[in-house]
């Protein structure tokens, strides 16, 4: 059913005359003729004025059938079309990844060299007092 033949329709099924609607959405008579001839199309803000008068839902008014209760699920559950990261947040990804991995290998080093007693305490260590440096044994560097 048309718009047009929708309006004419709910009007007289309200009992009102083109007049009483024209005044109520603040229109002309003759803006309400033309509506329900076919002639022009009432603005949005007509068209939910118009629907609220009549007492039916929007789609109703413009589709000429009450909205089902299914098709308005269908339309909310549909799955929303995969965005793409922007750069900017690979690169920050990419840079938490190297700091997450630059830790571990720190972490796995200082381990390491503890383990193998290449860490030395201070504690550990005695204290000699050179008096004559003929006496040192000189190794040379590398060997």
């Amino acid at each position: 059913m048309s718009l047009h033949d929708r309006l004419i329709e709910l009007r007289e099924q309200n009992n009102l005359s083109q007049l009483e609607v024209a005044e109520a959405l603040n229109v002309s008579r003759q803006a309400i003729s033309r509506w329900e001839t076919g002639r022009a199309k009432p603005s949005t803000e007509k068209l939910i004025a118009l629907s609220r008068l009549y007492g039916v839902a929007l789609d109703e008014l413009v589709g000429g059938e009450p909205a089902r209760a299914e098709s308005r699920a269908e339309n909310v559950e549909a799955p929303a079309s995969p965005r793409r990261p922007s750069p900017r947040r690979l690169l920050a990804a990419a840079v938490l990844v190297l700091a997450l991995l630059a830790a571990i290998i720190g972490a796995y080093l200082l381990g390491r060299g503890e383990s193998d007693g290449q860490m030395v305490d201070s504690g550990d260590m005695e204290e000699e007092v050179i008096t004559d440096i003929e006496g040192i044994e000189w190794i040379p560097w590398g060997e």
